[in-house]
């Protein structure tokens, strides 16, 4: 039985490596990917924080300058588990059975944002 030898391919086994790259890159490379694991690991929680931080509640339209009001950030439940076991949409009138595009029921989160305070019509 061969025994491997971890010295004599080079780093974990990558000899090409050695012949390409000096010591100084081969660091650099290592410490580039940990830096980007540690970003990827963070899941925009810097992002959260100072969008949270800085959002007047209220701001007029650039478009119409109308006022809009802040719609916090936040989750909410979203769907249904309901199922239409007495057939009430033929007696609606309706081809689909209810309740079937509001499946599964599931946690949505959203990204606060602006919305008109009022409503706005047609002709607006």
């Amino acid at each position: 039985m061969k025994k491997f030898d971890f010295y004599k391919g080079g780093w974990l086994g990558f000899h090409f490596l050695s012949q390409v790259f000096n010591r100084k890159m081969k660091i650099l490379i290592l410490f580039v990917c940990f830096l980007n694991i540690f970003f990827l690991s963070c899941n925009n929680y810097f992002d959260h924080a100072v969008s949270q931080i800085f959002l007047p509640t209220t701001k007029g339209s650039t478009i119409d300058g109308k006022e809009m009001v802040l719609v916090p950030a936040g989750e909410f439940v979203m769907g249904t588990n309901k199922i239409d076991n007495d057939n009430s949409h033929l007696k609606m009138g309706t081809v689909k059975p209810l309740f079937l595009d509001q499946h599964p029921i599931r946690k949505i989160s959203l990204d606060s944002y602006y919305i008109d305070k009022y409503e706005v019509t047609n002709e607006e």
